[in-house]
């Protein structure tokens, strides 16, 4: 899990004496795009402050945008992200925000030494002497396919696909055998 920080400063509609109270609340939905995944929501402020000893009412709304490419979304964590930490600090109209989020499914350092290492090529399925003068097709995958769902999808065995891929991980977007009919 990453923290990711995101310092806003909101122009209040009041030049607030003191602060009394103040709450976030975030709604954050995650997006499929072509090249990544994004989560878009709002984080809603609400609470009070003081103007001239009278109570006044503080509702703000921010709107969030966090995208990330598929090349940095892990294939073992799902990806999401979630308020964990806000602070405010007022300034005559301007309210300074920090919020902090907990990021989620990115792949770090060490998991992307070991997907380098793991990927393979095409050469290296057709090195396993099993699979020598076989006829084969190539099928890309996506991220929910598995060998069962292939097999269905392609009527051919299950037992089959993970024999010519060697019994390989699946990730988004990887280049399989499949056998011939």
């Amino acid at each position: 899990m990453k923290k990711v920080v995101i310092d806003k400063q909101i122009v209040l509609d009041h030049e607030f004496e003191k602060i009394n109270e103040l709450s976030c609340f975030e709604r954050i939905e995650t997006t499929a795009l072509q090249n990544g995944l994004e989560c878009n929501g709002i984080i809603e402020i609400k609470g009070s402050g003081v103007v001239q000893a009278n109570q006044i009412p503080i509702d703000e709304t921010i709107d969030l945008s966090i995208f990330a490419p598929f090349d940095r979304i892990s294939t073992s964590e799902q990806f999401s992200v979630t308020l964990s930490d806000s602070k405010f600090h007022l300034g005559n109209q301007l309210l300074m925000c920090s919020f902090t989020f907990d990021v989620s499914g990115l792949v770090d350092e060490d998991e992307k030494m070991a997907l380098k290492q793991d990927e393979g090529s095409i050469e290296d399925l057709l090195d396993d002497s099993q699979v020598v003068n076989e006829i084969v097709r190539y099928v890309l995958v996506n991220r929910d396919d598995s060998y069962a769902s292939l097999a269905s999808r392609y009527h051919v065995s299950e037992s089959e696909i993970r024999r010519l891929n060697q019994n390989k991980t699946f990730l988004d977007r990887t280049l399989i055998l499949l056998p011939f009919c």
